[in-house]
């Protein structure tokens, strides 16, 4: 599970956090290209990204929250690959716990 923010300000503009580990995806509209961006991290404390009933973030420093498809092609295949990886060590995480105990 994750959710993707959008802030046009920096050069890291898109911002996809993956739920409840707060890694995190920060990239450029074209993060293959040369003078592109694409990195990623860990250590958001998701607590400290909530919405309001409306779905505005609180207290987020991300920018505003977007859709997949809002985002470059590019960007979007890389959200979709990440989250296929990360599904999968979860699971494998999940199973290997369940074989020790």
């Amino acid at each position: 599970m994750y959710t993707i923010w959008d802030d046009d300000s920096t050069i890291d503009r898109y911002t996809v956090v993956f739920y409840p580990s707060g890694d995190y995806i920060a990239m450029s509209g074209l993060p293959h290209h040369p003078q592109g961006f694409c990195q990623h991290g860990s250590g958001i404390d998701v607590k400290d990204i909530y919405f309001d009933p409306d779905y505005k973030c609180v207290h987020c420093y991300l920018g505003k929250r977007i859709k997949l498809t809002d985002m470059p092609e590019e960007c979007q295949a890389i959200v979709l690959k990440e989250d296929a990886e990360y599904e999968a060590v979860e699971e494998h995480n999940f199973l290997s716990w369940a074989t020790i105990a």
